[in-house]
């Protein structure tokens, strides 16, 4: 590495490797004589332990007579390993499991070994560069975690480096970092790591890094060098590299590409690789006016069992005006589509940048004769009901040459009468119709619940209701074009410091609830219009009873107390206090027993009484329940049958 230095030794090639390991057995061969004529400092068996093992009935020699130990200072020898696996161990009582796990590699074509090489020298042959430079970028590696924390606080690790078969280093690292900066949910695993090919034109150099060391074709006959040639068919969203060559759904016959396994279910018929193509690929156009369909092997999500990502394929029927967007100092672009399957069920699919500006305008223009579209790797959101979104992983494939689907066009033709009508009564934004009340099968118990829904999968549940003591807020104030609350007077015309637009300011009830089934207990939020079907309330006059400093709280906790319900819940993310909590929320509530009699009055504007009085929830052995509720002039009766029980465990 020095530019004077004339050393004959690391011009040797295969013979410095040598060199080396026999350096090396020379020092390890002291260190073990070292040990062995130490041994009365240590330990060992003396001629008396023979002599008992003899009398035991021992006869294997291997197990009796004189045993030389290697202490813990000994790197690699049993006791050596035993210390740092309890140090290891140690670690994981005290801190917990580790959640990052992470490898550093040493690359033998870095630059800095490379240009301290000669032109004939191989890397293999020169471990002092390699193992010279490892370090330097190990040490480099450490900083960028523990000081710069680029995964977040490290409060415990734990590391080994270790030599591949050539003579390379690598590094493996556990590590454990504090709650607050802990990882729970895939999303926050794929903002620093990705098993998918990076976007070239985004990530130039980390595309080229991919492809250059993470993309290896097969051996033998299937590789493309040795002539193999084959047909395939090439989709809009994967010629960017190819722009002025390709032509969507036309067939080419394509040589000497790159290929690489493909996830089954993506897989065209039985072929199990994937291309990708460099300027070395030879591609020839096959002529033929129509190209001939292919068999589908992608399997799509129905619309009935969609959680949080899906693929799903339907009719296009109705395509929205585009929509802009402000998100801070950017402004983005959206436009709804409503999409149907064989299920009868409408969908809002929210076609974003720059999937609205291809695929988006192209759907516009076609509408009117009900296009097949293919919706992979979309999002499923359940904030406001059910509908789908596209992310920057999302494609979007427009009538798509494939046979066995075909038949969804013809029979959305034959339907067309009756989907049209759906239309018009808009019911993709109906709950009921797209949520309706479940099968038994596809209700979970709370506590299997809320593990798959801290992982984002929203899920049915089913239990008895009850109101917590400590919420006392049942009206929220929300702007009427982004419904997210807002600090404003009813009826006020606002700029919305959320979404940037002027919008009047509206009211919902809302309440915290408790939701039991024996198995675990779930506290989430409920609104408008959901929380309606729980309470005989509208939101102005739960505003003006708590105004009115009456006690609300009994009167709806009388409501709901003993109530059963089926829920849809979701879960979110939100922080306090500088740690992650997750919180769930009701979206769609179906009531299994009523609470309240169908012969019940709500809002009599004829009684004028001044008092208000509640009772307790009923029990089993009464008969009915009467509440009397004044709001100024207005007086509330209400009548109910009895509560319910809980069964008793035996």
């Amino acid at each position: 590495m020095r530019s004077h230095d004339k050393s004959c030794l690391l011009l040797f090639g295969r013979l410095l490797q040598q060199y080396i390991v026999d350096s090396y057995i020379k020092l390890e061969t002291q260190r073990l004589a070292f040990y062995r004529n130490q041994q009365q400092e240590l330990r060992q068996e003396f001629l008396q332990g023979v002599v008992d093992a003899m009398a035991s009935g021992e006869t294997s020699a291997s197990s009796i007579g004189q045993r030389v130990v290697l202490p813990a200072t000994f790197i690699g020898g049993p006791q050596n390993m035993r210390i740092k696996y309890i140090d290891a161990m140690a670690l994981v009582q005290k801190f917990g499991k580790p959640y990052i796990f992470v490898t550093l590699t040493c690359n033998p074509n870095w630059p800095e070994i490379k240009q301290h090489m000669m032109c004939h020298e191989e890397t293999q042959n020169r471990a002092d560069l390699i193992v010279r430079f490892f370090h330097a970028k190990l040490e480099q590696f450490k900083k960028e975690i523990f000081k710069n924390e680029i995964f977040g606080k490290v409060i415990a690790h734990t590391y080994v480096v270790e030599f591949q078969k050539r003579g390379l280093p690598h590094a493996h690292f556990l590590l454990i970092l504090e709650p607050q900066h802990k990882m729970y949910h895939a999303e926050e695993y794929d903002e620093i790591v990705s098993a998918e090919i990076p976007d070239k034109h985004s990530n130039p150099h980390i595309f080229r890094m991919v492809v250059k060391h993470m993309l290896h074709g097969p051996c033998g006959d299937l590789n493309p060098k040795n002539g193999t040639r084959v047909l395939a068919l090439v989709y809009s969203n994967d010629l960017d590299f190819f722009e002025n060559t390709f032509k969507p759904y036309n067939r080419y016959q394509i040589s000497n590409a790159n290929l690489r396994l493909t996830e089954p279910r993506f897989q065209l018929d039985s072929y199990e690789f994937s291309w990708t193509l460099t300027k070395q690929t030879l591609i020839e156009p096959i002529e033929e006016q129509t190209p001939p369909p292919l068999p589908c092997q992608f399997h799509f999500t129905p619309f009935s069992e969609l959680y949080k990502y899906a693929d799903v394929r339907g009719v296009v029927i109705k395509c929205f005006p585009i929509q802009h967007v402000k998100k801070g100092s950017e402004t983005s672009s959206k436009r709804d589509v409503i999409i149907v399957n064989e299920e009868k069920k409408l969908l809002i699919l929210t076609l974003w940048n720059p999937i609205d500006e291809i695929e988006g305008n192209a759907l516009v223009k076609i509408t009117n004769t009900g296009p097949l579209v293919f919706a992979m790797r979309v999002n499923v959101t359940t904030f406001y009901g059910q509908s789908l979104t596209t992310s920057p992983r999302s494609a979007i494939l427009i009538n798509p040459p494939v046979k066995d689907d075909l038949a969804l066009q013809d029979w959305y033709t034959i339907n067309k009468e009756e989907i049209k009508g759906l239309l018009q009564n808009e019911t993709y934004k109906d709950t009921e119709i797209l949520l309706p009340s479940p099968e038994n099968k596809d209700i979970l118990p709370i506590g299997r619940a809320i593990i798959r829904m801290k992982n984002g999968k929203p899920t049915w549940i089913k239990g008895n209701l009850n109101l917590p003591h400590q919420d006392r807020s049942f009206t929220q104030t929300i702007c009427a074009m982004c419904l997210k609350p807002i600090q404003a007077d009813v009826n006020w015309n606002i700029k919305c410091p959320l979404c940037k637009e002027k919008s009047e300011v509206h009211i919902i009830s809302r309440a915290i609830i408790e939701i039991d089934d024996g198995t675990g207990t779930i506290v989430a939020s409920i609104s408008t219009p959901e929380i309606e079907k729980l309470i005989p309330l509208k939101p102005n006059e739960i505003r003006d009873i708590g105004e009115s400093e009456k006690n609300v709280h009994d009167v709806i906790a009388s409501s709901v107390q003993g109530l059963s319900v089926v829920s849809f819940v979701r879960s979110y993310q939100s922080w306090n206090q500088q740690q992650q909590i997750t919180r769930f929320v009701i979206v769609k509530l179906h009531k299994v027993q009523e609470h309240y009699t169908k012969d019940q009055q709500l809002l009599n504007p004829s009684t004028k009484s001044e008092t208000l009085s509640t009772t307790k929830p009923a029990s089993p052995k009464q008969t009915q329940k009467r509440i009397q509720l004044d709001v100024g002039k207005t007086k509330v009766t209400e009548s109910s049958s009895v509560g319910t029980s809980r069964p008793t465990k035996k």
